[in-house]
């Protein structure tokens, strides 16, 4: 058995190393898990994200309306790729009937009480009574955090057409 120690307050590190193992310092193990927790942290924000997301789309599924309004928060919008939109109350008297769903492609960013969630969806609806499967297509969504409540809620949603046309296209960061 080998044993090395290092006296200087800064650098505390006893290894102790035996049949290949080591034992850090109380300095050392905090540091990687704060590492650690940090990637667990991004993980569950990420997953979050996606929850939310197919929680939305669920919601329109299940046509539950009480549950939609519980969802959105007061200062919900969409924006939609045909270029109308509608604020909470307006969405859910005219919620669209969404038969089936997919989403992929999740990009989750968040800052504090913000998570902001970039995906495809494709959707199966029903508008005037027929049935209309669409491409996949870009979607955005901005959740909040309740402070009153710490529940998220969907404050903001856009629909994009995927870009066709002559000429330069934009880019696609």
């Amino acid at each position: 058995m080998r044993m090395l120690l290092i006296k200087k307050p800064a650098i505390a590190v006893v290894s102790l190393i035996m049949f290949g193992a080591s034992v850090l310092s109380p300095q050392v193990a905090s540091a990687r898990s704060e590492s650690i927790s940090n990637a667990t942290a991004r993980i569950s924000i990420e997953a979050r994200g996606e929850k939310l997301a197919n929680r939305f789309f669920e919601l329109l599924k299940q046509q539950n309306a009480k549950g939609l309004s519980a969802f959105l928060s007061k200062s919900f919008q969409i924006q939609r790729a045909d270029n109308t939109f509608a604020h909470k109350a307006e969405y859910i008297s005219s919620e669209p009937r969404v038969v089936d769903y997919s989403l992929s492609g999740f990009d989750v960013t968040s800052a504090k009480n913000v998570i902001v969630v970039r995906y495809k969806a494709q959707t199966t609806e029903t508008p005037k009574g027929n049935p209309l499967t669409s491409e996949k297509k870009p979607r955005m969504s901005v959740f909040v955090k309740n402070p009153r409540t710490g529940k998220w809620q969907l404050t903001g949603h856009s629909n994009f057409d995927v870009y066709v046309g002559a000429g330069d296209t934009p880019t696609s960061n």
